[in-house]
């Protein structure tokens, strides 16, 4: 420190309690206290820390990023816990998300060859879980109603043209990635008249939905999907022409409840 009017040195600032040049504290010591130090090459006093403290220091107007730190510990420590458990909450709900996807049951049904009544019909499971399927339900919609019916089980083929037992039916496990044709859509029909004890006119039909229902390996629940098609009725024939892009999911409660007691009335019939 320097004398304005004399221009001499007058005051020397030491630091105390510095480490690593970090946290120190600064005082003005009287330059007659200093004496230099050859052997050390450099200026020692006989003034003790004890002897300083109490006595106002010479803060910098600007502190170090330390002493900010040193300051602000306690917000500072709070802002960081808050934010490692939203990272971790994060990282959990990617984590949960991931598992529901792996779980998370996707049956695709779709129709391949042809738009017309000869179009064959697939199901398919994309799901990572195999599936076993229990039912298959087409649902037609005329002008006097709509019926609902299994078509699940080959009743328009004679069981003596079946290569074997369990071809009479097409209940049972599907594996992930897997798919089936379950006939075409003349094929389906023919299994509703079977069914149906009404007379069924196809020409008649105006609208068609089915109905895949199967339990999933990841879980005891039933799970489901359904797509609906329209029936275009032309001189050459019927059209069907898809009302969604994919079959819809059934993943509601209500919704997988309600086919639940369709399965059990199908059963009690």
């Amino acid at each position: 420190m320097i004398d304005k009017q004399s221009r001499k040195v007058i005051y020397a600032v030491l630091g105390f309690g510095n480490f690593l040049g970090m946290g120190d504290d600064h005082h003005p010591v009287p330059l007659g206290r200093l004496s230099f130090d050859t052997t050390r090459n450099g200026f020692i006093t006989d003034i003790t820390e004890e002897a300083v403290k109490g006595v106002p220091d010479c803060k910098r107007r600007r502190g170090t990023m330390w002493d900010w730190l040193v300051e602000n510990a306690s917000p500072l420590q709070a802002i960081v816990g808050i934010v490692t458990a939203v990272v971790w909450i994060i990282y959990l709900q990617i984590l949960v998300s991931g598992l529901r996807r792996q779980r998370r049951t996707e049956i695709l049904i779709h129709l391949g060859g042809s738009r017309s009544s000869d179009a064959r019909t697939f199901i398919s499971n994309l799901g990572f879980e195999p599936i076993y399927i229990l039912e298959i339900l087409l649902t037609t919609w005329t002008k006097d109603g709509e019926r609902e019916t299994s078509v699940v089980d080959r009743s328009e083929t004679a069981k003596k043209d079946l290569s074997s037992a369990s071809a009479s039916t097409f209940q049972g496990p599907l594996d992930s990635g897997e798919y089936i044709d379950i006939g075409s859509f003349d094929n389906l029909l023919e299994r509703a008249r079977w069914n149906i004890s009404k007379k069924l006119d196809p020409s008649a039909i105006e609208r068609v939905e089915m109905k895949v229902a199967a339990i999933s390996a990841a879980s005891s629940a039933v799970v489901a999907s359904k797509r609906q098609f329209d029936v275009e009725s032309g001189e050459d024939g019927c059209r069907l022409r898809p009302r969604t892009l994919y079959a819809t999911q059934i993943r509601s409660w209500w919704g997988r409840y309600r086919l639940k007691r369709q399965l059990w009335a199908k059963l009690k019939e």
